[in-house]
């Protein structure tokens, strides 16, 4: 809901009629002590077991499906899209925004690069599959591909 301040990458979300915007959370914000982090890491775990990447297909996805929801060329666009909505992409000059982008980490990405080149990106899940996450486009991010298998 409107005001709740869900977490997406690090940023803080304000929900707008189903569109997201986003701003990154200050160091203030970020800093909690390791007691917390514990005990928010054991909160959270219990909440959303991690699944095992060997059992069977499960009710809510295969992994065909996840795969392929991540691939579409629909779904980078719109990923690609959102990467305007956060406040490092200012930093690029206009004329070159159409080509690069920043993640939500900061790093520079392009909309052409591909595979393991200096500035790709990959779509993946912000809430991961692994942990009951589905693959709808809410669910989904453009990220630096290093930063995304890292």
């Amino acid at each position: 809901e409107e005001g709740e301040g869900c977490k997406r990458a690090g940023g803080r979300c304000a929900c707008q009629r189903g569109r997201f915007s986003y701003r990154m959370l200050t160091e203030e914000e970020r800093r909690m002590s390791e007691e917390e982090a514990a005990v928010e890491a054991v909160r959270l775990n219990a909440l959303f077991p991690k699944i095992p990447s060997n059992a069977p297909e499960t009710h809510r996805e295969t992994m065909a499906y996840r795969s392929g929801q991540t691939g579409r060329t629909e779904v980078r666009q719109r990923c690609w899209r959102d990467l305007l909505t956060y406040e490092a992409t200012d930093r690029i000059p206009k004329k070159w925004r159409d080509t690069f982008r920043v993640d939500p980490y900061g790093n520079v990405v392009a909309l052409g690069a591909y595979g393991l080149s200096a500035c790709a990106f990959e779509v993946d899940h912000i809430f991961p599959w692994s942990r009951g996450g589905l693959s709808q486009p809410v669910n989904f991010m453009a990220l630096y591909w290093g930063a995304n298998r890292h």
